[in-house]
């Protein structure tokens, strides 16, 4: 089975951006989730998608990012930060788009169905500066540092003297809003492509090198590793695993494991101009659960996300499809909220820390240990009656 294929099923976005540009009921009267299969008129109006929006941890929108498929730039952000949506509408299911910018961490996205188009992205460290041949100590996120050992980078294949700039970016999977700009989706392929497996976040790290000045990529010697002092920001088990991501899938490979001392996980990378995942997975294998939205006959618009609440799971938010219906991708046996309706109050100009940003309207607690899967397909888990 073709790993495309696969991530239909078992796409874990973690962290998708979560500003949603639909509008919907500010205040609610009744709201509940209860065990029926009743449908909502199929002959109801699809949802209207508006403009897709990227912007940045500090709510500023993020002019000039490139939008790419397999190498192949299709779209750029104006001004505001917005960009046609019917360019990633046009993409087939399982496709890997990239959202770049110089300055921001590149985030990496998997197409499905029905996805609110809103990408957050974290803005780059500002650069330390190490002579090649000296090596060095750097300060990373709070309280972690990145040691360069000396004479460990090469400039085309041969061994670099220079100055090297580094930037060391720690992405907080502990702050709501950093979390969104995970710059992939928290899926691993360690089983095998047949078994793509969620993955719980304790850290996130962009580590790139440049020479000086000139902005060209440098490399790390054969043999030649940096070591990382990762900082520690939520309860962290003795050992993780660690994983750094594939571009081109925008799925975690693992390639080592760091070490709790205690403030900070320890660890080697072995690569530059990468992105790093302290991690570990909540299963094996991920389970698709759907719910039935019932507006009255009304607004279809209303996004719906699940977030995990006994691991650090994030699906993104969904808009329900022509039928009432949104899949979502959780953890076996997991506890996670299920919220609606994300205000349109996020954009340029309001501050990330403000409730309407943070938060959906309305929120459910599901259990999955008390629900029988569908061993045959996405397991329902009820309609949510929402009347406006």
């Amino acid at each position: 089975m073709k790993t495309n294929k696969l991530v239909k099923y078992f796409v874990l976005f973690f962290a998708v951006a979560v500003a949603f540009v639909i509008s919907c009921s500010e205040e609610t009267t009744n709201e509940t989730v209860v065990s029926t299969n009743a449908t909502v008129d199929a002959e109801q109006p699809k949802q209207q998608i508006t403009e897709g929006l990227v912007f940045s941890t500090t709510n500023d929108p993020i002019p000039q990012v490139a939008i790419s498929v397999g190498g192949k730039t299709i779209g750029e952000t104006r001004e505001d930060g917005t960009f046609d949506p019917r360019i990633l509408l046009e993409l087939n299911e399982g496709d890997v788009v990239t959202f770049a910018h110089p300055e921001f961490v590149p985030v990496i996205r998997i197409v499905r169905s029905n996805p609110q188009i809103t990408i957050v992205m974290r803005r780059r460290a500002e650069p330390a500066i190490v002579n090649a041949r000296e090596g060095g100590v750097i300060s990373f996120g709070e309280k972690g540092e990145i040691e360069v050992p000396p004479n460990a980078f090469a400039l085309n294949g041969r061994p670099f003297e220079g100055d090297v700039e580094i930037r060391a970016t720690f992405i907080n999977v502990a702050d709501r809003t950093e979390i969104r700009s995970a710059p992939g989706a928290f899926i691993s392929d360690e089983f095998g492509a047949d078994q793509l497996a969620p993955l719980e976040s304790f850290g996130l790290a962009e580590i790139t090198a440049t020479t000086r000045g000139e902005n060209q990529p440098l490399e790390l010697l054969r043999g030649q590793s940096l070591r990382i002092a990762m900082p520690i920001v939520t309860e962290t088990p003795r050992n993780v695993n660690l994983y750094v991501l594939n571009p081109e899938t925008g799925i975690w490979s693992l390639v080592g494991e760091m070490t709790n001392a205690g403030t900070v996980l320890q660890g080697d990378i072995t690569d530059l101009n990468r992105t790093w995942n302290a991690d570990r997975p909540c299963s094996e294998t991920l389970v698709c659960v759907r719910v039935e939205i019932d507006y009255g006959g009304a607004n279809l618009g209303c996004g719906i996300a699940a977030t995990g609440l006994s691991y650090r799971g994030f699906d993104g938010v969904f808009q329900p499809d022509a039928n009432g219906f949104v899949e979502l991708q959780v953890c076996p046996n997991s506890v996670f909220e299920l919220g609606a309706c994300f205000r349109q109050c996020c954009g340029p100009g309001v501050p990330p820390t403000d409730p309407c940003c943070q938060n959906p309207e309305l929120r459910r607690v599901i259990d999955m240990s008390t629900i029988t899967l569908n061993p045959n397909g996405c397991t329902d888990i009820g309609v949510w009656v929402i009347n406006n």
